[in-house]
């Protein structure tokens, strides 16, 4: 999509540049943060903001409350938004709106080490200030909350322990630099560089695959800790391919 002569990233560009002096110092304090957002809803460059979302979007079709679409932006908040968040979070809204579908906002935060509520709260805030607006989300609320993250694992574990019990998993103790080490090991010229199977169940039985044990359902504990990993057990003899949609 085109805006004028400028490209969405060229806008989104100069948006950011443009942003009151102080802007991507984060309030660190209440009274710091009320004030900030008020000098955001009052200055002229978040009425431009508005302004530039409105013509960027007049040319996508209205929600449709039936579509099955659902498009989502999944900022993780490990630090503050920067040119090519607003890049990409731009596009997911435009496909949702075009294809008459819901937008959701969903917070990353699986890196408990890295993660901070203040860089969550400043992503939502941001997003607004840009003239972002989305259907559903954790400021919002919508009928699949959560929209943060950790408070969804138990849905994960859930449909994990399904694909565990029917064989499609299978728990795997080589780390990154097995399997790199592995992968250049000498091997024909037209065969890819893949994961060499090490741990991979020989049998085709669902049994072979399914561990005695069920370490995340027992303890609170993620992969990283335990030292195990899960794999998808492609079946024998079978190739699966797929194309991204975005680049």
């Amino acid at each position: 999509m085109i805006f004028g002569a400028k490209s969405v990233a060229h806008c989104c560009f100069e948006r950011f540049n443009a942003r009151p002096a102080g802007i991507h110092q984060r309030p660190v304090n209440v009274e710091k943060k009320k004030a900030l957002c008020s000098h955001r809803k009052t200055s002229a460059d978040y009425a431009d903001v508005r302004r530039l979302k409105k013509n960027l979007c007049k040319s996508a079709k209205s929600v449709d409350a039936s579509s099955e679409y659902r498009g989502r932006i999944a900022p993780s908040p490990t630090g503050l938004l920067h040119i090519g968040h607003a890049m990409t979070f731009w596009h997911a809204q435009e496909r949702a709106r075009e294809a008459g579908g819901k937008l959701v906002l969903r917070i990353e935060n699986l890196d408990r080490d890295r993660c901070r509520k203040e860089f969550a709260d400043a992503i939502i805030e941001d997003l607004h200030w840009f003239g972002f607006d989305w259907d559903e989300g954790p400021d919002i609320g919508g009928p699949f909350a959560p929209y943060v993250q950790s408070e969804r694992r138990r849905y994960y574990l859930e449909a994990w322990e399904k694909l565990r019990v029917g064989g499609f998993v299978y728990p795997c103790k080589c780390s990154r630099k097995d399997v790199m080490q592995a992968s250049l090991a000498p091997h024909d010229e037209n065969e890819e560089s893949i994961y060499p199977g090490t741990c991979r169940p020989n049998s085709s039985s669902v049994e072979a695959a399914v561990p005695a044990a069920n370490p995340f359902l027992a303890a609170d504990t993620s992969a990283s800790t335990t030292g195990t990993h899960w794999r998808f057990r492609v079946p024998d003899d079978e190739r699966l391919e797929f194309t991204p949609r975005v680049h």
